[in-house]
């Protein structure tokens, strides 16, 4: 069975993060197409009924394999025929289903169907069934067990109601006390009360769906699973009914998270890497693909392409870091594209858990810093050099700050004036300097720091009482100094 591309559209392959979250669900899901054919299986599935990929190849396979008797199969087929003639609604139906080692489980069995194809899901419900029907073999246990139970629980006898529990009351905003002795189709919606009918008169006991109307005359979805029991020598009916409200927002909010964070994670500008506990790739976006040049097709289900050949060890210790501090932020690491050009990435990891916190993956976020690396290099060259000119310089050279401080001289001009460096850089300022100010020179050095001019003075030194001869050279506003 091929694993379905959920958007074909969508360079970055299989799914993404949507084949993630199935993968991860305590559910079985399946995928089907309109012409029966399989086309994805989560691990669950498996895990629930032992069936493979090459067990299971097309919707005729499944009703061979999980129903062998004849007449539990047509009832099963039928029921899907008239699910999938029902798109875009949602059907769940509790079924049992033959696993491959001949064991059988009770199963709720759901799912959406569309104009394309159908999303089916498996939970395995065996021991919520064993419990029901204790409750209903047992009328002594039957209170305590029904006032506690999250579902709805009515009897009724000939259509009308003996009990219900206090929870399918408040479904439907009444008081307990004033169901008893209606009739059990007043809390059903007219379209659905047929099928309801028909459900008590057929003894159905397999799931089904409609909706209650609620005393404030709003539609409530519900679930019921119905069986006719012996009460006190009578035939009664029992259901119990499921309010599928919540559940309902949960899969329609499900379903839109999963959107929003593939549309988040195809959009990202960052490489957006996932993990799983194997180090196989699981998810591989647009911008990984454009930063490493690998195709999501390529990368998914195997090991980090990227790592050189000498890179083994600091992989290895990145791994163990994310394990070890639950991730981290900014590493920088050597990786090699697909066309064995060497880059510079900055990493930011964190370690992906469970509700127990177990591992089930990491999440590794990659940036590209190669040409910030090589551009911050090639300013400590610049630097180097430029240091290396001022310090070597016969001529006498100072730089001051956009403030006219002093923050730099070079050993021509200690020479020359007789002065070291201490005693100027940080506390000689060229607009407090008497000298300067005596011989007229403010103006011109205020245009070369206000309109970074250029400009060429002489400047008389008195060192000592000496007078040392007069020199001249340009003089530069320098605004940023090394």
């Amino acid at each position: 069975m091929d694993i379905m591309n959920l958007d074909s559209s969508n360079d970055s392959g299989d799914g993404g993060i949507f084949k993630y979250t199935l993968e991860q669900l305590p559910m079985g899901v399946v995928f089907i197409d309109r012409n029966g054919r399989g086309q994805y299986m989560n691990k669950e599935f498996t895990n629930l009924f032992g069936y493979t990929q090459e067990d299971i190849s097309s919707i005729d396979d499944w009703w061979l394999l999980a129903y062998p008797d004849e007449v539990e199969r047509e009832q099963a087929k039928q029921g899907w025929l008239n699910e999938i003639n029902d798109p875009g609604q949602q059907h769940f139906r509790e079924r049992v289903v033959t696993c491959k080692n001949g064991t059988k489980k009770c199963i709720e069995i759901g799912g959406l169907n569309s104009s394309e194809y159908n999303v089916i899901l498996f939970k395995d419900i065996t021991e919520r069934k064993q419990q029901e029907d204790l409750l209903r073999d047992s009328e002594s246990r039957y209170k305590t067990l029904a006032e506690a139970a999250f579902e709805g629980i009515v009897i009724s006898k000939d259509g009308i109601i003996i009990d219900l529990n206090d929870q399918q009351a408040h479904i439907l905003g009444y008081e307990r006390e004033e169901w008893i002795g209606r009739s059990v189709y007043e809390m059903i919606a007219p379209e659905y009360r047929e099928q309801v009918i028909e459900a008590i008169r057929s003894d159905y006991r397999e799931p089904y769906n409609h909706e209650d109307i609620t005393k404030d005359g709003l539609r409530v979805p519900v679930q019921v699973r119905g069986r006719s029991m012996q009460i006190g020598g009578e035939t009664h009916r029992v259901s119990v009914i499921r309010d599928m409200t919540e559940q309902n927002c949960i899969e329609k909010e499900l379903r839109a998270t999963n959107a929003r964070l593939k549309t988040l994670i195809d959009a990202s500008p960052l490489s957006i890497i996932v993990f799983d506990v194997d180090r196989k790739i699981t998810l591989w976006n647009p911008a990984a693909e454009t930063m490493y040049g690998w195709t999501a097709q390529e990368v998914i289900g195997k090991t980090a392409p990227y790592i050189p050949q000498d890179g083994e060890d600091d992989y290895d210790n990145f791994y163990r870091k994310i394990l070890a501090e639950n991730g981290f932020i900014n590493e920088l690491a050597s990786r090699v594209k697909k066309d064995g050009t060497p880059i510079v990435v900055s990493l930011s990891a964190v370690r992906l858990k469970d509700e127990q916190d177990n591992t089930t993956g990491v999440m590794s976020l990659n940036i590209d810093i190669t040409e910030s690396v090589k551009a911050q290099d090639d300013l400590r060259r610049s630097e180097a050099f430029l240091n290396n000119i001022i310090d070597n310089s016969p001529h006498p050279m100072w730089i001051s700050d956009d403030k006219a401080t002093i923050v730099r001289v070079n050993k021509a001009l200690c020479d020359t004036l007789k002065i070291d460096a201490d005693q100027v850089v940080g506390k000689y300022n060229v607009f407090e300097d008497n000298i300067a100010e005596a011989q007229g020179l403010f103006p011109l050095l205020r245009r070369v720091y206000e309109n970074g001019e250029i400009a060429k003075f002489v400047i008389k030194w008195d060192n000592s009482k000496q007078i040392q001869a007069g020199f001249s050279q340009p003089a530069y506003a320098i605004l940023n100094p090394f």
